[in-house]
């Protein structure tokens, strides 16, 4: 079935759609050794659930390379997400909001970091 897509040079842009995202994923779990798909979301809708809900959380890696796209996919799917494009010199900061330490990542609930077990010793107080 032919998509819906408009042609610039070597590119080929394709509007997104339920059958649209059936057919991707149909073709990426036919597919033989590997799968190389690039995919640009211009606004919030349920294209990467789909993803994620058909291949795992594990098996999904997100391109993010600006810090608004890193928190959003990480308040979204919490912190399991595969973040990639990180830069370097971001790393620390998206690393310490995945695990809720961030003053902005206090009010997500996927972010929240875990109560401590009363009936653990804790290490810090000497237990």
């Amino acid at each position: 079935q032919p998509l819906d897509s408009e042609r610039y040079d070597n590119t080929e842009l394709v509007k997104e759609s339920r059958a649209q995202s059936a057919a991707m994923i149909e073709a990426i779990r036919g597919a033989r050794e590997a799968v190389n798909l690039e995919c640009y979301i211009f606004k919030k809708g349920e294209v990467a659930d789909r993803f994620v809900d058909a291949f795992g959380l594990e098996a999904v890696t997100f391109e993010a390379p600006t810090k608004p796209s890193q928190f959003a996919l990480l308040d979204h799917f919490g912190p399991e997400v595969r973040l990639g494009n990180v830069r370097l010199e971001e790393l620390l900061r998206v690393e310490i909001y995945r695990r809720g330490l961030h003053a902005d990542a206090f009010a997500k609930p996927r972010l929240k970091l875990p109560c401590p077990d009363p009936d653990v010793p804790s290490p810090v107080a000497g237990g």
